[in-house]
């Protein structure tokens, strides 16, 4: 089965609806209420983070970063929550560089693709501070 990847478009979208639900005093967007919504995974990653930092700028910096990474190089959606997920781990006791590189030695195997994404991690936000945004 090929993996579905986002288009420039499909990005915008999904983080119109992750900033919606997250700011809407209703019950938000079709994507909070429905479990088989397309980007229901990645929705519950992206609060889950926003929960976990307590910082919603910083959020929504590494959730657009995530996403708009995964529209330019070709990633699909589970993609894109485990990459949240990984910024959740990496917002803990721990630095991202860290994690990456904990997550990276867990790998037992050093492929180019597995040091691609340690180097994709580690540069994603490079100039974002979580304690200022």
């Amino acid at each position: 089965m090929s993996k579905q990847v986002l288009s420039k478009q499909q990005a915008r979208e999904l983080l119109n609806e992750i900033i919606e639900g997250w700011t809407s005093e209703a019950s938000g967007p079709a994507i909070a209420t429905d479990p088989n919504h397309p980007y229901a995974q990645v929705y519950e990653a992206a609060l889950s983070l926003i929960d976990f930092t307590s910082n919603l700028a910083y959020s929504l910096n590494l959730i657009k970063a995530v996403v708009y990474e995964a529209a330019r190089e070709g990633e699909d959606l589970d993609w894109i929550s485990g990459e949240i997920w990984f910024e959740i781990r990496g917002s803990g006791n721990r630095s991202r560089q860290q994690t990456a590189l904990a997550e990276l030695k867990r790998s037992h195997v050093l492929t180019d693709a597995a040091l691609d994404l340690y180097n994709r991690r580690v540069q994603r936000l490079k100039p974002v501070n979580p304690t200022n945004p």
